[in-house]
């Protein structure tokens, strides 16, 4: 198997795809490119139990972009923290689906960063409560971990390995 070379937004990627064509010049291929990337990435956000988070204001929405995409930004599902009653720790893992990486990428020039985003539920949320792992589903390969917040965070998807500066 050869692999692809793809530029991208002044990078060059080689990513992990199945398919045999070697593409060169300025093209992006959205079949290996972005969506191997993408899909398969787990999201998961935890509040509660040692940090002290308890109340019922941490429901939100979460939604993906790829960078300078806000617009195109794609709903992923619910993120329920909510632990009011007892100060459990909750956690809410989500996935991002084949279809969902292939709209989150359909308008994206580099699609190695992601922002998460949480938006609220209700009209007052608490607020940069969750803790946050973005990690590959098939590997294991952590691609953040820290705090979510307010501000979206942002995810770098492409592995160092495989993606060189031009």
């Amino acid at each position: 198997m050869v692999a692809k070379l793809i530029t991208i937004g002044g990078r060059l990627r080689v990513p992990d795809c199945s398919s045999p064509t070697l593409i060169m010049g300025e093209t992006k291929n959205k079949d290996c490119c972005c969506g191997c990337g993408i899909e398969g990435v787990q999201l998961e956000y935890k509040a509660g139990g040692n940090d002290g988070h308890q109340c019922d204001r941490a429901s939100f929405t979460l939604y993906i972009y790829a960078e300078g995409q806000e617009a195109n930004r794609v709903e992923i599902g619910n993120v329920n923290l909510n632990n009011g009653s007892d100060g459990r720790e909750v956690t809410v893992t989500k996935t991002i689906s084949k279809k969902q990486a292939e709209d989150i990428t359909k308008d994206a020039e580099d699609c190695c960063i992601l922002y998460a985003q949480l938006e609220c539920d209700y009209s007052d949320c608490h607020r940069g409560i969750a803790r946050l792992k973005v990690t590959r589903s098939n590997n294991g390969e952590v691609l953040f971990n820290g705090t979510a917040g307010e501000s979206p965070v942002r995810i770098n998807v492409c592995p160092d390995d495989t993606t060189t500066e031009l």
